[in-house]
């Protein structure tokens, strides 16, 4: 049974050489449109740029997806509805997180050092150093896009801005049998 899997992760491997991997995560019905819950040591609102700065152990939470960083800005914009006492409603159109983040479903688990959240798109980018796990399997490369709408995962491991190697390295994995 190993040496099938394993024949089977190296023509894997090798046919797909420098392309992109995908992967089906579990979030296939998630809603881009519901509430995102915060949590946070710090709030800065700057209004005049639409955006609110949380810092120091932030949390938000979007249903079954969680996301956690050290610094996490939230962009709205005025929505054009108003709320049942005439006050202007304000809506999440984009997430940025720094320093360290972790994205979290109910199986698995993406690290990385930098991501951003395009909540119109229903699109999560995560970059640098991006580690996925579910269970015991482990799959590593330097950008992730996970399409909320469709629930696929693309990795990628594009050369780094500024570096001087002319060629993307490879997707790195780790799969267990069981």
């Amino acid at each position: 049974m190993l040496r099938w899997f394993v024949l089977l992760f190296a023509i894997v491997t090798a046919v797909m050489g420098d392309k992109p991997a995908y992967a089906q995560m579990q979030l296939s019905k998630h809603n881009n449109m519901a509430p995102i819950r915060v949590t946070s040591d710090a709030l800065h609102i700057f209004r005049d740029k639409e955006v609110a700065v949380f810092s120091g152990n932030v949390t938000i939470v979007q249903q079954k997806l969680s996301m956690r960083s050290q610094s996490i800005s939230i962009h709205y914009r005025e929505n054009l509805e108003q709320d049942d006492e005439g006050s202007d409603l304000r809506r999440v159109s984009y997430v940025k997180a720094d320093d360290g983040v972790v994205l979290s479903t109910s199986q698995e688990t993406i690290k990385s050092d930098y991501a951003t959240y395009d909540v119109d798109q229903g699109l999560i980018t995560l970059v640098d150093n991006v580690v996925l796990k579910k269970a015991k399997n482990v799959v590593k490369g330097t950008k992730l896009i996970y399409n909320l709408n469709t629930g696929m995962t693309r990795l990628l491991n594009e050369v780094p801005q500024g570096s001087e190697e002319s060629k993307p390295g490879r997707i790195k994995g780790s799969f267990s049998p069981q």
